[in-house]
């Protein structure tokens, strides 16, 4: 591959197998987000991924214990996006969400009733 620059330096940081064909990515670009909404039920997250492909998902309490996992159903990941509501008798209070995807991974707190 040849690349030329005459302005700026380009920074290839990894090739990126899934999907239909390998292509460039910077992990810098669109970050994964994870939204704490508020529910009557228990812990409800969604969270928005940069791009579709297979998504795990743990949730843990505050000693490091995993109380839960999943993974984003076909659906989902076409749609970049995963809802899920844990109720209380899995985790109450306050919980680490931890979501890995292909290429990103990342984690935030999420609390029941929580915006």
């Amino acid at each position: 591959m040849r690349v030329e620059s005459r302005a700026e330096p380009i920074l290839v940081q990894g090739i990126c197998r899934e999907g239909s064909g390998p292509r460039l990515f910077s992990s810098v670009g669109t970050a994964l987000e994870i939204q704490s909404i508020p529910a009557a039920e228990g812990i409800h997250f969604r969270v928005l991924l940069a791009e579709s492909g297979p998504t795990d998902l743990a949730l843990y309490d505050l000693q490091g214990g995993c109380v839960w996992r999943g993974t984003a159903t076909a659906s989902e990941e076409l749609a970049r996006q995963v809802d899920r509501i844990i109720p209380f008798d899995v985790v109450s209070g306050i919980a680490i969400l931890s979501v890995t995807t292909s290429t990103q991974s990342t984690s935030a707190v999420v609390m029941e009733g929580a915006r």
